[in-house]
């Protein structure tokens, strides 16, 4: 039985406290620069591309649930916290590259974190359970793609390659369905979490990868050939020499044409 919002969620809303909220801006802040002056953009261009991907994200998500002024702008610690992130991306990039495996487990921590609080936001304005799974997603994955479209690249999560989208999908489909049967958001907020952590990174150890048109292409084809291997292997064998539709061969007993001496 599913349940509304006000059945299952507390009265408070799920908030994160704005020391995190601070270094999710900064990580954001810090990949949005280094693909800024890989882009080869000015400094300005570079601060501007680092605060969307630090805050794009909850941006969007506030927007679209139309809740008023976005949280993170009336937060006074995250459009600065981010610009600074940009600042030592530009000015320390190499010092900073060597970070990149810290910076990926903080990213895909942060990825799960705020796609379940995009998805309780959602569950809590009694969307549709799809809706607060693609609201999840977005408030995830938004920075990164404010990111990719606005230094002109086709957007990474929508690239065949390691899972991010889906892998903030996988846990928040779990929040949301755990949520609609009646279960706890103190309860499935750690599993949500994990799941999403574990497919992000588990996709970077073993090169999970999503499939692209040409591998599901060839997938598809192995599979309908499956009939018609089933067929081929249940055709009983012609016992006793060779099928009837074949043509004798010549020998003993078998008179030649002159095109076969």
């Amino acid at each position: 039985m599913l349940l509304a919002s006000s059945d299952v969620l507390p009265p408070a809303e799920l908030a994160t406290p704005v020391w995190l909220d601070a270094m999710s801006a900064a990580v954001g802040g810090v990949f949005g620069a280094l693909t800024a002056r890989r882009a080869d953009l000015d400094v300005m261009g570079a601060l501007f591309i680092a605060v969307a991907t630090g805050i794009g994200g909850g941006l969007i998500r506030d927007t679209l649930l139309q809740r008023g002024t976005p949280a993170a702008l009336t937060n006074p610690w995250l459009v600065p916290t981010a610009l600074g992130a940009a600042l030592v991306g530009l000015l320390f990039a190499r010092p900073v590259v060597r970070l990149t495996l810290l910076l990926t487990l903080l990213d895909a921590l942060f990825l799960g974190i705020y796609s379940i609080v995009g998805t309780e936001k959602a569950f809590r304005a009694d969307l549709p359970l799809l809706s607060c799974v693609l609201l999840g997603v977005v408030t995830g994955v938004g920075g990164g793609l404010l990111r990719d479209i606005l230094v002109g690249d086709r957007p990474m999560l929508l690239l065949p390659g390691a899972v991010y989208a889906s892998a903030a999908a996988g846990g928040t489909t779990l929040f949301t369905v755990a949520l609609a049967l009646g279960g706890s958001t103190a309860v499935w907020f750690v599993p949500a979490l994990a799941l999403t952590v574990l497919m992000r990174l588990g996709s970077l150890r073993f090169g999970w990868n999503t499939p692209g048109p040409a591998a599901v292409d060839a997938r598809m084809a192995t599979v309908t050939s499956w009939p018609a291997r089933l067929v081929r292997r249940s055709k009983p064998a012609t016992p006793g020499g060779p099928a009837h539709d074949e043509p004798p061969r010549p020998g003993r007993g078998t008179r030649r044409g002159p095109d076969q001496r």
